[in-house]
């Protein structure tokens, strides 16, 4: 008999874990490394936190944080957010993201990422819709689009074994018909697609030409096409890559079924400040997002320290240089230490991850030894990576490395651990 005092929808909420390592995270919580204090301590590289960028913006959002605050942060204000916080997101976007003129009114503010995600997938999808994310992904867009939305996610597998070539992660057309036609068989309707550009927890991103095909695909099947861009400015310097914000399609196309996300919590190193935001030309979803966002709104303190860092223009541009050279500095480490180590690993242009192929420790090619190998890594090294199979992906022994979560000195001690596990122990 259902219990009363929850309801179906808050029972299943509960009883189910966002993330597979979240768990053993807090636990780690308990027991961090410390150079001197504590030595032995848990060394994280599961968290999609970035230590690196907090490091260098840090003194200056202090700086902020001392400045007299203005009349309007103390009342109500637009649902969507002050106008004057959308316009100096307008204006970074301009400076730094898509190159191309943004309309403030085609902004909408949300509590972090995961309100952007909420409020987004609530108002263009309908109960039990779909929504097809390729596969390995952020294993807390369930949770994102379930528990508010009520939607079913499709796991669209791009490759079914380990690839060190960044194009066998990319969705193709073909992959897209095959996945709406899954989709319509079972009489549900293919709703939204997601993607992530740069990529968790490949690296990957999109270029320009793959994501105007993938654009005019959604279009012709009134598909909504959201990508998520939290990772933008998390970009390793020197690679070949042309970096192209989805802003710059929707601008050329106008639509209403293209859309994109963003937030400071990655660039910037301040997911605790909970601060994203939506992009879009779709004026019945803006007009619904004044009308129910009120949920997942910033506070006006939080705006008014953001809309100054978003727009102190010198900052940036030192920030950005030297942030992405410490991410260079941290990502070779870790690399190097694999190539000695032997394992195979993509090669990626950014976001903050590594992902890397185990599977040769595996005893068997098997979920169960998988995670034994995660938590034998974790009791013997004192270090916390996410296992693959949390991801949504079919192969078994793919790990995702969160290099920045860690200072880099930090990060020396451990890769160390980590090289003598795996050459020593193994």
């Amino acid at each position: 008999m259902q219990s009363r005092n929850i309801s179906k929808r808050g029972l299943k909420a509960g009883s189910s874990s966002p993330r597979i390592d979240l768990e053993i995270y807090f636990e780690a919580l308990g027991n961090l490394y410390h150079k001197k204090e504590n030595p032995e301590g848990i060394l994280l590289l599961n968290m999609a936190e970035n230590k690196l960028a907090w490091n260098l913006c840090k003194e200056k959002i202090n700086a902020y944080s001392q400045t007299p605050i203005p009349e309007w942060v103390a009342g109500y204000t637009d649902i969507k957010g002050d106008i004057s916080t959308r316009e100096a997101i307008a204006d970074y976007m301009e400076n730094y993201f898509s190159k191309c003129e943004i309309n403030p009114d085609t902004i909408a503010i949300a509590s972090g990422a995961t309100g952007a995600i909420e409020v987004t997938t609530f108002l263009l999808a309908n109960p039990n819709d779909v929504v097809v994310i390729p596969s390995p992904s952020y294993s807390v867009y369930d949770q994102d689009i379930k528990h508010y939305s009520g939607l079913e996610k499709y796991c669209l597998q791009t490759h079914t074994s380990f690839s060190s070539s960044a194009s066998d992660y990319k969705i193709s057309i073909d992959q897209l018909e095959k996945a709406k036609k899954d989709i319509e068989k079972s009489g549900k309707d293919f709703k939204i697609l997601i993607i992530t550009s740069p990529d968790n927890p490949t690296g990957i991103g999109y270029e320009s030409e793959e994501l105007k095909t993938i654009a005019s695909w959604c279009i012709a099947h009134e598909v909504h096409f959201v990508v998520n861009e939290i990772y933008g400015m998390t970009v390793l310097p020197n690679t070949h890559f042309q970096k192209t914000s989805f802003a710059q399609i929707m601008s050329e196309h106008q639509s209403d079924f293209l859309h994109l996300w963003s937030a400071v919590s990655k660039d910037f190193g301040i997911s605790g400040f909970r601060f994203g935001w939506i992009h879009s030309h779709n004026e019945a979803l803006m007009n619904g997002i004044s009308q129910t966002n009120l949920g997942h709104s910033v506070s006006n303190h939080t705006q008014f320290i953001i809309s100054q860092l978003l727009t102190d223009t010198p900052f940036l541009d030192r920030y950005f240089v030297d942030f992405q050279q410490q991410m260079e500095k941290s990502y070779l480490l870790v690399t190097k230490t694999l190539d000695r180590i032997g394992v195979p690993y993509l090669e990626n242009i950014g976001s903050m991850f590594i992902w890397a192929d185990f599977s040769s420790f595996l005893n068997e090619g098997s979920y169960a030894s998988e995670m034994e190998l995660w938590k034998d890594i974790y009791n013997k090294c004192q270090i916390l990576v996410t296992p693959g199979g949390g991801m949504g992906h079919q192969y078994f022994g793919a790990f995702r490395i969160v290099y920045p979560n860690l200072v880099y000195n930090d990060l020396v001690i451990a890769m160390k651990k980590l090289e003598h596990y795996f050459l020593k122990e193994r």
